[in-house]
């Protein structure tokens, strides 16, 4: 156990979540069940759209993705606590060393749960975001590629093809990212028995990420490191403010 409260990762990953749940899934769920009764509803829908089949197939799929991100975060958000909730249900844990211990060993405890939990949801909604972009470009593919008046049509196509292209990157860089830096932690962590070996390993984890968050950096900025000035030391004006407040 580390001598504090231990800190998230993230600033706010239960807001975070709830916003995935709440908002996100739902939305992408309800529009993807909107256009497929709409597909299977219209007679001509053949014509305009010959990828409908797959593209129902896709969205279907993707909308049982986004159920079941919601299922899982929804069950992550009921574990998370945090230090001041804990000490208002326990409020002996304020002076009771003892008493302190054992919330921190259950807050420890629901947070495993919620990072696995969230891991799971957040893992589901991208794949199933990843898919609904790709039902999209199907729907837009005209039935002949010359045809009279299908350019924009081929304009949107390129549109969801890039979004689709930008989403995988996202999510597969971040998944990558994740595991070198598993990868590191568990290097670090060997015995020295193997210092050459393991040495060399450790280089190749960390140049391998160095080259992902690059080419990521864009896309995903909390990939790259940032380095932030030092706090000043409050001076006698600002200690005097804060007394009078």
């Amino acid at each position: 156990m580390k001598p504090l409260w231990a800190e998230p990762d993230d600033p706010n990953p239960a807001t975070a979540l709830g916003g995935y749940i709440s908002s996100g899934a739902p939305l992408v769920a309800g529009f993807e069940l909107a256009a497929i009764v709409l597909v299977l509803t219209d007679q001509h829908v053949a014509h305009y759209v010959p990828l409908a089949g797959p593209a129902i197939a896709a969205m279907t799929g993707s909308a049982a993705l986004m159920v079941s991100s919601i299922r899982y975060g929804f069950w992550a958000v009921s574990y998370w606590t945090t230090p001041a909730e804990r000490l208002m249900w326990d409020p002996a844990a304020v002076v009771s060393l003892e008493s302190l211990m054992r919330q921190r060993f259950m807050l420890a405890g629901r947070m495993v749960n919620f990072q696995k939990l969230r891991a799971r949801a957040e893992h589901l909604f991208e794949v199933g975001l990843i898919i609904f972009l790709l039902a999209i470009a199907m729907m837009l593919i005209p039935d002949h590629w010359r045809a009279s008046g299908t350019g924009w049509r081929w304009a949107a196509v390129v549109l969801a093809g890039f979004a689709f292209l930008v989403h995988l990157a996202w999510s597969v860089g971040k998944w990558l990212h994740e595991r070198f830096l598993a990868w590191l932690g568990r290097l670090e962590s060997k015995a020295k028995n193997d210092a050459k070996s393991r040495t060399i390993r450790m280089q190749f984890a960390k140049h391998g990420d160095n080259v992902l968050v690059s080419c990521l950096v864009l896309i995903w900025p909390p990939a790259h490191e940032t380095d932030f000035d030092d706090p000043e030391p409050p001076g006698a004006a600002d200690i005097f403010g804060i007394r009078r407040s």
